[in-house]
């Protein structure tokens, strides 16, 4: 009977469990279709594919302990190219949506943050050489030291972590909690990624107007202007403050047309000046930063929402996008129109 037992449990299939992997080395255009599409020839099955940036990628799959490391001792190839894939720990839950980039199946690779370089923020003073020693070890994620390029810090409780790789950034990232020791209490660190700047959009039918000499008029610039553009005077209207003035298009052009406007006026000095105006296009902002919040009451995500979105504030309901707070006295609103 034993023996029965033992053959009949050496026949059963290997059990499957769910892997994470890490694939670096990819060239640009690979799509997260192509990466599943070659697991697949391998694996028994390929859950999620999340493209990261920088040529990497991290792959949810699910085969047997056994399968996976044969596979790994494998050499791989995507379009060509040869990658390099290895394990990596699973993504924290709670960083996932503020770290890395879903793409839709035959998306190019893209990001919206330095894959090499985390934000750092905490309470109370804490020495950057322990924070360095702490992201540096294996404490802080992956199971391996690693090395970090330098430390900037921002202002009190903020600073900006860049890594050699950004394997150990991702690392750190997908690590979860961190937390170090000082004076012999934990003391918490919240970590993201460094998002890019934002691509600048600008106004369709805006120009701003600067280096305006003292004494210029607003009927001396709006001739100036339908000298230059060839409009007429109910094409346009002009605010002008001090030095500066905001010429407001009646409608609406292209990007081409509205350079080739501020090539026009800046290459043109006004009637009997010297001095040439400063013309730029104007930048649409959807946000503005908040600092010195001394009531404690909003200093908080949700009060300052009902506030931007009350009539106290001059909004409205729904108009804030989101607010991402700084600090303990500053924040970032982001409204759904620039307007």
């Amino acid at each position: 009977m034993a023996s029965d037992k033992d053959s009949s449990s050496e026949d059963e299939p290997p059990v499957e469990s769910v892997h994470y992997l890490l694939l670096s080395g990819l060239i640009d255009g690979v799509t997260a279709s192509n990466v599943e599409g070659y697991l697949s020839n391998s694996l028994d099955k390929v859950n999620d594919v999340v493209l990261l940036g920088n040529g990497t990628a991290r792959v949810e799959v699910a085969d047997d302990n056994e399968s996976i490391k044969e596979f790994l001792k494998d050499k791989h190839k995507i379009k060509k190219q040869q990658i390099e894939i290895k394990l990596t720990d699973p993504p924290d839950p709670a960083s996932v949506s503020t770290s890395t980039v879903a793409a839709t199946p035959d998306a190019p690779l893209t990001l919206d943050y330095y894959p090499d370089l985390i934000e750092v923020t905490f309470d109370d003073d804490i020495d950057t050489d322990a924070i360095q020693m702490y992201f540096e070890s294996k404490r802080s994620g992956g199971k391996r030291e690693k090395v970090v390029e330098s430390i900037k810090t921002f202002e009190e409780g903020v600073i900006h972590v860049k890594f050699e790789s950004p394997d150990d950034a991702l690392a750190v990232i997908a690590h979860g909690e961190h937390s170090i020791k000082v004076k012999k209490q934990p003391r918490k660190l919240d970590i993201r990624y460094v998002p890019l700047p934002p691509v600048k959009e600008y106004d369709k039918n805006k120009l701003i107007i600067k280096d305006i000499p003292e004494g210029v008029e607003e009927v001396v610039l709006s001739l100036f202007i339908e000298k230059h553009l060839g409009l007429d005077e109910d094409d346009f209207t002009i605010d002008l403050r001090s030095g500066v003035a905001i010429l407001l298009l009646e409608s609406s052009y292209t990007d081409e047309e509205l350079n080739e406007m501020v090539e026009k006026l800046g290459a043109k000095n006004l009637p009997r000046r010297k001095e040439q105006l400063t013309i730029e296009r104007c930048e649409v902002n959807y946000s503005i930063y908040v600092a010195g919040i001394t009531n404690k009451g909003l200093a908080s995500e949700d009060n300052l929402e009902l506030y931007f979105e009350s009539s106290k504030s001059g909004g409205g309901d729904g108009v804030v996008e989101k607010i991402e707070m700084l600090g303990k006295d500053k924040a970032k609103v982001t409204f759904k129109d620039h307007s």
